[in-house]
């Protein structure tokens, strides 16, 4: 009886070693960031160098710094990361067995029995559930940390995306306030051209006053702009962790000339395969098909094993021990069973697991559906932007130009007033503003693609290979 005592306990102490098993998850950020975190090469930069940004991030950086130092200090990535590796620890939690029950019984009254009276008996039980049951909490497990492994990289590709969109967005202000300096600098030289030929009475008053007037604008366009490139860097620095009166300087950038997209079928098919969206959706399915395996098992016994020992006094007087194993401890071994007798019950929570798989597969059905008209969208209007690019640079600035060459020739000439000057120069700057808008938002579009393709593109984008 005492070897099939010590088995049981052997038995028992196998399976709790068992059921502290873990799930096996690789920490693999930084494949994670080689995929997601890398920018897009819709801008470069001039004689661009390596540099490491420090946190200050002082001194002209560029947008891989920039990403770098997200990914390292943002607080929206490091609560994602942590809630992964939290959803991960609950495997072990999932497929443990039961703590088992350890009860001590004193006899105040010492009940006699053959072998002799008995004082004290201690005993422990172990619940043990239906064998696939644990199986299936920690599948169930495992799904979720799945989701929350696709919700980490579903954060970094968000806070990437906003990072270059208000990195591009810094770069467009950049680049307007250096041509409404320019195109200051420019009225400046005519406003005192014309302030001596209106005391000589060559240039009227009206044609001087506009010009002044022009001026005054184009100096409120500059400290307008100005804040807005405050404001933008608030908002980089917000992402990066940093103090919000962080200096973030940008040095020599220009933008990629923009190219004529492949065919939408191209991204949609990408993003269907790299989506994290979709991507959690068909594991929630997945999920769901297990829970349902799981109610199946609501149907099958859990069981229960357990042992006793019983401790027989010995050293009780007037008692005669007339057979071998009088005064020996008592030792026993318990089974049980549950009955799952309650069939009602089980059924509805079958449906409910069906109803759910249902639910789970119309939701992907729903995100597919919203992210092929969001990408759809999005697609034509980076294509928009590819046109605008071409019709500025190609026709518009190259007329506007022209048109500033004959209008400030004509007024040499006296055949043509200043105000005519001042006409072709506003629309110069504003065909010029119009092209560094639609470059920026030419980058932009590019980054939203990404972002709705899963924080990466196909290798190539362009037909550039394919003309």
């Amino acid at each position: 009886m005492n070897n099939m005592y010590i088995k049981f306990l052997s038995v028992l102490c196998t399976l709790c070693i068992a059921s502290c098993s873990t799930v096996d998850v690789d920490d693999d950020t930084a494949e994670i960031f080689a995929t997601i975190g890398e920018p897009l090469a819709v801008s470069q930069q001039k004689n661009e160098t390596d540099m490491k940004t420090q946190k200050s991030s002082k001194g002209p950086v560029t947008l891989n710094s920039l990403i770098k130092l997200a990914l390292e200090n943002n607080p929206q990535i490091q609560s994602a990361r942590h809630k992964w590796r939290a959803t991960a620890e609950k495997y072990p939690q999932a497929i443990s067995l039961p703590d088992p029950m350890l009860t001590y019984t004193f006899f105040l009254k010492e009940p006699e029995t053959r072998v002799g009276p008995q004082r004290h008996k201690v005993t422990i039980m172990q619940n043990i559930p239906f064998p696939k049951k644990l199986h299936l909490k920690g599948e169930l497990v495992k799904d979720d940390t799945q989701i929350a492994r696709l919700a980490y990289e579903r954060t970094i590709r968000d806070v990437v995306a906003k990072v270059q969109k208000h990195f591009y967005e810094l770069v467009y202000i950049e680049k307007a306030i250096e041509i409404t300096k320019k195109n200051e600098d420019l009225v400046a030289q005519l406003v005192k051209v014309a302030a001596v030929e209106n005391t000589s009475g060559k240039a009227p008053l009206p044609d001087l006053m506009k010009a002044q007037s022009q001026l005054a604008q184009l100096g409120y366009d500059c400290i307008r702009l100005q804040e807005l490139r405050e404001v933008e860097i608030g908002q980089l620095n917000a992402f990066l962790n940093l103090n919000p009166q962080n200096i973030i300087q940008l040095q020599n950038l220009i933008f990629m000339e923009a190219e004529e997209l492949k065919q939408f079928e191209v991204f949609y098919q990408y993003a269907l395969k790299n989506n994290q969206e979709i991507l959690a959706a068909t594991v929630a399915i997945n999920k769901a098909d297990h829970k349902l395996a799981l109610a199946f098992t609501e149907y099958f016994p859990d069981f229960s094993v357990g042992a006793s020992w019983t401790q027989v006094d010995r050293t009780l007087s007037g008692f005669n021990f007339d057979f071998d194993d009088d005064g020996q401890d008592i030792y026993g071994i318990t089974f049980g069973v549950n009955l799952p007798i309650w069939i009602p019950k089980r059924n509805a929570r079958v449906r409910e697991s069906r109803h759910n798989i249902q639910d789970a597969k119309q939701t992907k059905k729903n995100i597919e559906n919203q992210l092929a008209a969001e990408l759809k969208k999005v697609y034509y209007k980076v294509s928009n932007y590819v046109r605008l690019t071409k019709l500025y640079n190609d026709r518009l600035l190259p007329e506007a130009e022209n048109s500033i060459e004959i209008a400030e020739n004509w007024y040499r000439d006296g055949e043509k007033s200043l105000l005519s000057v001042l006409e072709s120069q506003s629309v110069w700057l504003n065909f010029s503003l119009s092209l560094a808008r639609a470059q920026s938002d030419y980058a932009q579009g590019i980054v939203t693609l990404s972002q709705l393709c899963g924080g990466s593109l196909p290798s190539e984008i362009t037909t550039r290979e394919e003309k």
